[in-house]
């Protein structure tokens, strides 16, 4: 009824608030099934109103900053050549120009690719955890007071990548072999780095900067205002995201629960 989509409503905004004293994503999560079952067994009882989306972009705006992920991996697929797609069409009497294909260059469960892989996504995990989306591909928002703990974190991923990235060339030539067997007349030896693959596996991470260049404001005050309003607009859009991002989550919880 109004009373739960309201309440609702609040606990997105009130999600964003938390969020800015330091709670993270999935301990706002908890929180708010807490809340959810409180209201189902107090409908009649008032439900503070939220805050203004306006109100909410500034405080983000003063305490939090960008955070960018940046991750780079070997990758196990190739397109196949146009003599190999022209094979593929005449073994089923089809037109090349409608036929396609790639092939593994390995097993991507083998033990030592996934050992990289998993490090890179425990990454990209950490980093939606500990963040709230912004209007820019690639780019998040992260409190000030988190970055230290964050930089820390990353740097110890980094180093088990590296770490999991050298093992997988101790091994690389065997795999390598095993793609030889197991593609046949698809290996090609050109596909594979002679030189391994630690230096493709990377993880980089940046903090840029998101507000107007400080010099517009004396070169040009009335550019500097739009660029202010077109950062204040993007903050209020990254509310948006962050209560859409809370709210499907949220959902996806009260759907486990009552299941």
């Amino acid at each position: 009824d109004q009373k739960m989509v309201s309440a609702v409503q609040c606990m997105r905004r009130e999600g964003i608030h938390e969020f800015t004293r330091g709670k993270r994503m999935t301990d706002l999560l908890d929180q708010a099934t807490e809340q959810q079952a409180d209201i189902q067994a107090e409908q009649t009882s008032e439900q503070p109103a939220p805050a203004a989306p306006r109100e909410i972009a500034q405080r983000l705006r003063q305490e939090t900053c960008a955070v960018r992920l940046q991750r780079g991996k070997w990758g196990v697929s190739r397109k196949l050549d146009k003599a190999q797609v022209q094979r593929a069409a005449e073994a089923f009497s089809a037109d090349s120009r409608y036929v396609g294909g790639s092939k593994k260059l390995i097993n991507r469960r083998e033990k030592l690719y996934c050992n990289c892989t998993k490090i890179l996504q425990e990454a990209v995990s950490h980093w939606k955890i500990v963040s709230i989306p912004y209007p820019e591909n690639g780019i998040r928002l992260i409190r000030r007071d988190r970055i230290e703990p964050f930089n820390a974190k990353m740097a110890e991923l980094r180093e088990r990548l590296q770490a999991a990235a050298m093992e997988l060339d101790t091994g690389y030539q065997q795999i390598v072999e095993d793609a030889r067997e197991k593609l046949g007349e698809l290996f090609n030896q050109n596909d594979y780095p002679s030189n391994g693959v630690a230096e493709l596996f990377t993880l980089d991470w940046d903090f840029p900067s998101v507000e107007p260049a400080a010099y517009l404001q004396q070169l040009s005050p009335a550019l500097y205002a739009q660029e202010q309003q077109r950062i204040q607009s993007r903050f209020e859009e990254a509310v948006r995201l962050t209560e859409a991002s809370f709210a499907e989550q949220f959902q996806k919880l009260v759907v486990h629960l009552a299941d």
